[in-house]
């Protein structure tokens, strides 16, 4: 910026502020937060945009304090027939035609707290643009600040060119007050609420368009940790960022179309699932006393079958012909269980169909058992080994099948137990590995969609 002749000053007499004697009044902290004291040097030299420049000033102050004022108020609460109640009141009734026009489900009072919101979102927008404006006016209230300004220097040196096209005398520090004038005016003037709306629409354009582009690269980024092979401890780690970066893009996701996605992927997941035959239930019903039963129940018929193919494996080749197949010895088997279980019953005894194949299992031969003596009778089971054979008191048998039993329930529960487990386990992460697909495909369709 040129230098300024004394001559170029303002002639615009100063005013005059009394002062009581001695040390100066101490000013409120409200009207210290607006000095500008470079502008208070522009005014004692009289530059010609010093008046402008204060006449912004007491703009500016004004209306940033009344915003602040109007949020405070919002937040803490606004007093009944005052001018900001009235708003409200005039801002939810036309809500609430719309949303009756739209034939959207809500109440008056949801209307009245959503206009409250709507009012506060404006409010701010005003206030920081003010704020910005605010900004300017530091700049363009400074003689040297302003000298520096590349907006401030690039319209002086506009004004100067016209001039000079049209033939006309050019002094670049008039052309530069002028510029300065100019600007300092826009800065004056009010902020409307189509201004404010429209840089809510801009914001809002340019979050969308951040949020999009985030959106794309994170789930670029999950997408790679996806298909990159990996096992063990690394594999778990990279499914857990995969599931927490999953859920930072949903949160993006919903807050760029407004939806929770979450019961939509939900929905769509199970939609599939079910179409490819597979049963969706809770996981109460799923533990639920029947379908134990059920899981429990297969377990012993399992159990049983081990014991059925160690008596099988334990058959000579000759024995095997006899029986044909292990599926008519295990009828056969089972016809021998129920014959002894009989015998066994006369003495007292409950040989069940677990503590039988459990036997097998264990390397004896149950179905072999013979009651001999007369007066202390005894159990003698012979064994996989030729020639041996285990003898026992009826008694002592009888404590040995109730040992087995018990061994055996606690088993089956805790196999059971385990089965269940895993089953639902991967249930969950089959569900979940669908639901991250579906959710996937949903964010990048999300992120590629035209703003």
């Amino acid at each position: 910026m040129p230098s300024r002749n004394p001559e170029q000053l303002s002639s615009e007499p100063r005013p005059e502020t009394p002062q009581p004697e001695g040390e100066k009044a101490a000013k409120p902290e409200e009207e210290k937060r607006f000095e500008l004291p470079d502008l208070e040097e522009a005014k004692e030299k009289k530059y010609p945009w010093a008046k402008t420049a204060e006449s912004a000033r007491k703009f500016l102050s004004s209306e940033i304090t009344n915003a602040e004022d109007i949020l405070e108020q919002l937040t803490k609460g606004v007093k009944e027939d005052t001018t900001l109640h009235k708003q409200i009141q005039k801002e939810s009734y036309f809500r609430s035609k719309e949303r009756e026009k739209r034939g959207e489900a809500g109440t008056p009072e949801s209307d009245f707290f959503a206009a409250i919101e709507d009012i506060k979102k404006t409010t701010q927008v005003k206030l920081e643009m003010l704020q910005q404006r605010w900004g300017r006016l530091v700049v363009l209230s400074s003689e040297k600040k302003g000298a520096q300004d590349e907006v401030l220097n690039k319209r002086a040196f506009e004004k100067a060119e016209g001039l000079r096209k049209k033939g006309k005398k050019v002094d670049d520090i008039e052309c530069n007050d002028k510029a300065r004038i100019e600007m300092l005016k826009e800065i004056k003037r009010g902020i409307t609420d189509k201004e404010t709306k429209q840089e809510l629409e801009n914001r809002e354009k340019e979050r969308v368009a951040n949020l999009k582009t985030e959106l794309a690269r994170v789930h670029h980024e999950i997408e790679g940790i996806i298909e990159t092979p990996v096992k063990g401890e690394e594999k778990e780690a990279k499914e857990k960022l995969a599931k927490e970066l999953y859920e930072k893009a949903k949160e993006m996701a919903k807050s760029l179309t407004g939806e929770n996605l979450e019961e939509k992927i939900k929905v769509e997941a199970k939609k599939e699932l079910k179409q490819e035959g597979c049963r969706i239930i809770t996981k109460k019903e799923y533990y639920g006393e029947e379908n134990v039963r059920r899981v429990e129940q297969r377990t012993k018929q399992r159990r049983w079958w081990f014991g059925i193919k160690e008596a099988w494996t334990d058959l000579s080749d000759e024995e095997r012909q006899q029986h044909g197949d292990v599926k008519k010895f295990a009828e056969q088997l089972e016809k021998q269980r129920e014959e002894l279980a009989q015998k066994l019953a006369k003495q007292g005894i409950t040989l069940s169909r677990d503590v039988f194949y459990e036997l097998l299992r264990a390397g004896s031969n149950p179905q072999d058992i013979k009651i001999k003596g007369w007066f202390s009778k005894k159990i003698v089971m012979p064994v996989n080994i030729p020639g041996f054979h285990v003898k026992m008191k009826i008694k002592d048998f009888q404590l040995l099948t109730e040992k087995i039993q018990k061994k055996f329930d606690v088993l089956v529960k805790e196999e059971a137990k385990t089965e269940m487990d895993r089953v639902w386990s991967d249930a969950r992460k089959r569900y979940s590995r669908r639901k991250y697909r579906i959710l996937g495909k949903t964010i990048n369709e999300i992120a590629s969609t035209a703003g």
